[in-house]
């Protein structure tokens, strides 16, 4: 199914998206979420297609995850949340997936030193047994 970006809407995450929030994370290989932060969701033809979490933490907003159904990638839904999370609230900091750093450049976001990562999302990074695969990448949406 293709998603037309113009008509994709997105919008804050109500409490009737909890559980296909939950499954897409499962379905991305994240597990189980934590509660915490504010999240987002698009949804296109009446369907949740992908969200976004923003985590305030140091005084900075964290994408922590974004994650967009299987079926729905490469047809503009991270490019939609990324935009309106940075919109809604300026520039973003986050940890991208090695593999996923061509599409936030093309994006415009840039990378910044470890540094940057403040230690309480960075731990995500240092406790995932994926750390060797995923090869994590910090960066900032401004």
């Amino acid at each position: 199914m293709t998603h037309d970006a113009a008509a994709l809407l997105v919008r804050p995450a109500s409490e009737s998206d909890t559980a296909t929030i939950a499954h897409l994370a499962e379905e991305a290989g994240m597990g189980v979420l934590t509660p915490r932060g504010t999240s987002h969701v698009a949804v296109s033809e009446g369907r949740v297609v992908g969200f976004i979490r923003i985590v305030e933490a140091g005084g900075d907003r964290y994408v922590n995850p974004i994650v967009v159904a299987a079926s729905a990638q490469r047809q503009g839904v991270g490019r939609a949340l990324m935009e309106e999370a940075r919109t809604r609230y300026g520039a973003l900091l986050f940890v991208a997936r090695g593999s996923a750093v061509p599409f936030y450049t093309a994006l415009g976001c840039e990378r910044v030193g470890r540094e940057r990562i403040s230690p309480a999302l960075g731990e995500d990074c240092d406790t995932c047994p994926d750390l060797a695969t995923c090869s994590p990448v910090p960066m900032i949406y401004r």
